[in-house]
């Protein structure tokens, strides 16, 4: 049953994503349209010509798509011919960079420059949906001319060059150069278009030169401080007050704060004569044995006792001072709770936190009798914690001067990275049972993204970083045993790459073979590109605007 439903699910997701074309408007071209739904060759459809450009998704042939990124916008413009005194609609798609989301509004103008003409504007500031602008451009000079995209909405003002076009004389001309064809892919294209990418978590980031530090792996436990955790236990025997209130767990205290207020457990009159009594029998027993030592002393001098006689002696009015000082105190203590209590319900005792930190357990309920030693609160800080790393003895050697870790822990994305600085103490005894040294190093927890005991994926630094061509970690996925990532070749157009890793720090991984600097690849929303490979066995697609 789990099987069927895991495939039922797959089947869904990857009919969704193969349902990605640009459907048009009603007046607007589609895949496989007639020349009559073109006009003269000229009409609103975007295919790509494969002469112009090589990053399209199989559209009418009559289009050239470019794709071209700045700080903080990406341009994904469909381009149909331009032929002089006849309207073309540009399909414009721009995406902010900050979160790879559709912009929603502002102010998209194509401008057409050079070829010995007049510059010529056109500009339009209603999207047709969030993320599309359609243009219109009516050109009135013909020959090669330049292209630019201005892009301004908000603190956005940014310009897209696209390059050289051809403005056409008229529609025989446009044909003709259509009819020439041109060079054809050298990777198999994934089409994954802007509407699909808009709707997911979907990023590219570009393959660049960055400093990766060597490492080693290890593995690691977060800990609480020793100076940063506090178990509270109740000294004597007694009952937990119900007011004030009880902490619960997850509660905040500050450090000297009261947790708790316990009204001890009273030695009753019997046991209080009996202390007073102990302490009566344990003076006399003192005054006795020092009387016997100075006897002893006395008949010493005149030879009458061995020495040994006298140091017995000795001994045994040390022995009895002891215990008439410990039942003087154990009198004193019980007199002073009893005096200081004038109800049952008086909390004498005030349970203080050592440290400032949340509660993390209640061994205890208000009301409730304790008994001395007995466990009642435990509080620990969570600002800042220790990672505890397990090197192996085949590693030992590199923790003579640590250079400091990164890592990672399970359920969550974020790489924490830690300096020299924030080493705190080097083992120097190897565990028997593991074969490890520990390596103790400070984590500042303030956003809380840690718990005490998780496990942590480590990398221990080892020498000093180095040059290399990297992408972002999360680029790379694993398919059959090998390393893959997704190259855009377009706004729209994708393709598989097989890649060789290196080094791997923190965020990035260093790629040996597979990419160029330059290049793009999916760093995040890969495996949603990886399913759009399917589409292939769907019927054909079109654009939903």
């Amino acid at each position: 049953m789990n099987r069927f439903r895991g495939l039922l699910a797959w089947m869904v997701v990857v009919t969704l994503l193969g349902c990605h074309g640009h459907d048009h408007e009603p007046g607007h071209s589609g895949h496989g349209n007639s020349e009559e739904d073109h006009g003269e060759g000229h009409g609103e459809g975007h295919g790509e010509d494969p002469a112009q450009s090589t990053h399209g998704h199989g559209h009418a042939e009559s289009s050239t798509a470019y794709t071209t990124y700045q700080e903080r916008t990406e341009l994904f413009v469909e381009v149909p011919p331009l032929i002089v005194g006849d309207p073309a609609e540009l399909w414009a798609h721009v995406t902010r960079m900050d979160d790879f989301k559709p912009l929603s509004e502002g102010l998209v103008s194509v401008e057409l420059s050079g070829g010995g003409s007049v510059s010529e504007r056109f500009e339009i500031d209603v999207a047709a949906i969030p993320g599309i602008f359609k243009p219109v451009v009516r050109p009135q000079h013909a020959g090669k001319r330049s292209a630019r995209v201005q892009i301004v909405s908000g603190e956005i003002r940014e310009v897209h060059v696209l390059g050289e076009v051809e403005v056409f004389a008229d529609a025989a001309a446009a044909a003709s150069e259509a009819g020439k064809g041109g060079q054809e892919l050298q990777e198999k294209e994934i089409v994954f278009t802007k509407e699909q990418q808009w709707r997911i978590d979907f990023a590219t980031s570009p393959v660049a030169t960055r400093k990766i530090r060597p490492s080693f792996e290890a593995y690691g436990t977060i800990r609480a401080r020793p100076d940063g955790e506090a178990l509270i236990t109740s000294p004597v025997a007694g009952r937990l007050a119900a007011s004030p209130a009880m902490l619960r767990m997850g509660d905040e205290v500050e450090r000297d704060q009261v947790v708790a207020m316990l009204t001890p457990r009273l030695e009753d009159a019997a046991n209080l004569a009996g202390l007073e009594h102990a302490v009566e029998a344990s003076r006399l027993a003192k005054n006795q044995a020092a009387r016997e030592l100075k006897r002893l002393r006395g008949l010493l001098d005149l030879g009458g006792v061995p020495r040994r006689r006298v140091q017995d002696a000795q001994y045994e009015l040390n022995q009895a001072s002891t215990q008439a000082k410990l039942a003087t105190q154990r009198l004193k203590q019980t007199q002073s709770l009893q005096a200081a209590s004038t109800t049952e319900n008086d909390a004498l005792l005030r349970l203080r936190t050592p440290v400032s930190g949340t509660v993390v357990s209640v061994h205890a309920v208000p009301g409730g009798f304790v008994e001395a030693g007995s466990d009642l609160i435990h509080v620990v800080d969570f600002e800042r914690l220790w990672l505890e790393v397990h090197v192996t003895e085949t590693h030992a050697r590199y923790l003579e001067n640590p250079q400091g870790v990164w890592f990672g822990v399970s359920g969550s994305d974020e790489v924490f990275d830690l300096g020299a600085e924030q080493v705190m103490a080097v083992g120097g005894v190897l565990d028997a049972r593991t074969r490890t040294v520990p390596l103790f190093m400070e984590v500042d927890n303030a956003r809380r993204l840690l718990r005490v005991g998780m496990f942590a994926d480590v990398h221990v630094l080892t020498d000093a970083p180095r040059s290399a061509i990297t992408v972002p970690a999360s680029a790379v996925i694993h398919e059959g045993g090998l390393s893959v990532v997704y190259v855009a070749l377009g706004g729209e157009s994708f393709a598989r790459r097989t890649v060789r890793v290196g080094q791997r720090d923190g965020a990035y991984v260093e790629i040996v073979e597979g990419v160029s600097l330059g290049e793009r690849v999916v760093s995040v929303g890969p495996y949603a590109v990886r399913l759009a490979t399917s589409k292939s066995q769907l019927p054909e697609h079109g654009h939903h605007h």
